[in-house]
């Protein structure tokens, strides 16, 4: 188990020295929702990540023309 808060977090973090990957955007999840490997850029171990991805919708009432 990671000493570092690595669940459900807003960007992955490095489970080895904690690093937060705000770059996570350049990681190739394959789809919306995924797992994949990445490296830390600080310490350089590698270590697994998963995306997990709430949608939701918004919906407005067009306004109507006379």
């Amino acid at each position: 188990m990671s000493e570092f808060d690595t669940e459900y977090t807003d960007c992955p973090v490095c489970p080895y020295c904690g690093r937060a990957d705000k770059d996570a955007w350049e990681i190739d999840f394959d789809g919306i929702d995924g797992d994949a490997e990445s490296s830390c850029g600080s310490c350089g171990e590698d270590y697994s990540v998963s995306r997990h991805c709430i949608l939701s919708y918004s919906t407005l009432a067009k306004a109507r023309g006379d």
